[in-house]
């Protein structure tokens, strides 16, 4: 099962990735290579027009996130749970990223949380897992950073008990990689121009997480990824299963 339910992990990292596309920080970070937006999409543009290009896209960035904020604050005011409002936002962030197609290393973590929450465990059913192994496996979703060590970075934390608890980073940042924590550093060194980067995700954002793990926010992106981009995912196997969303 390990292996199953790292390959839907890693197809989830590829999927948040594309999804997400465009963001200002990898692409001024992450090494030049075959998937870099600049290389695929920005090669008739000047250097000038690309720097111009990419802080309009910061921009645009910094807003959903302000907006987020005072949303929170206004849905609060109007009476809604804390925990609703939180769902509410953190949807309506993913979604706005999967629309505009652009977000940094917290928008597609998010993403790919939300599409693990929905998809894995029903994924590995579809498999042919049964439900006392699923169950036993004890999968768990979060979001962390690594704050903790002065970084400031965000991703998808999937752990679960398969011969031993278990770990496994899913950062769609990092186009769209996953990689066992102990392998963070080579990781970084091999991806980033300034591979100085921490790389211990022990911070646990509770409410990123909260929010991942909550159906109401869950349900809602997941229409939106099916009215986006369709029935046809390629990280499943069984993406008609999208249609009942």
């Amino acid at each position: 099962m390990e292996s199953q339910v790292r390959d839907v992990a890693s197809g989830i990292a590829n999927f948040a990735h594309r999804a997400i596309r465009i963001s200002y920080t990898g692409e001024n970070s992450l090494k030049p290579g075959r998937d870099s937006f600049v290389t695929e999409m920005c090669s008739e543009m000047s250097h000038e027009q690309i720097c111009d290009y990419f802080v309009g896209i910061d921009r645009q960035i910094g807003e959903a996130r302000n907006n987020f904020g005072t949303s929170f604050d206004r849905k609060k005011a109007n009476g809604m749970s804390r925990d609703a409002a939180l769902a509410e936002v953190h949807a309506e962030l993913v979604i706005r990223s999967m629309e505009s197609n652009t977000g940094n290393c917290a928008e597609k973590a998010l993403l790919a949380g939300i599409l693990l929450k929905a998809t894995l465990i029903e994924e590995l059913t579809h498999r042919g897992y049964p439900d006392f192994e699923i169950e036993n496996a004890n999968i768990r979703i979060s979001i962390a950073e690594n704050g903790n060590h002065g970084g400031d970075h965000t991703v998808c934390l999937l752990h679960y008990d398969i011969g031993g608890e278990k770990a496994v980073v899913v950062d769609p940042w990092l186009n769209g990689t996953i990689y066992d924590p102990e392998d963070a550093h080579s990781v970084y060194v091999t991806n980033l121009e300034n591979p100085n980067e921490p790389a211990i995700f022990d911070q646990v954002d509770k409410n990123k997480t909260q929010a991942v793990n909550d159906e109401e926010c869950v349900a809602e992106v997941m229409r939106s990824v099916k009215n986006i981009f369709g029935e046809n995912l390629e990280f499943l196997l069984s993406s008609e299963r999208l249609s009942d969303a």
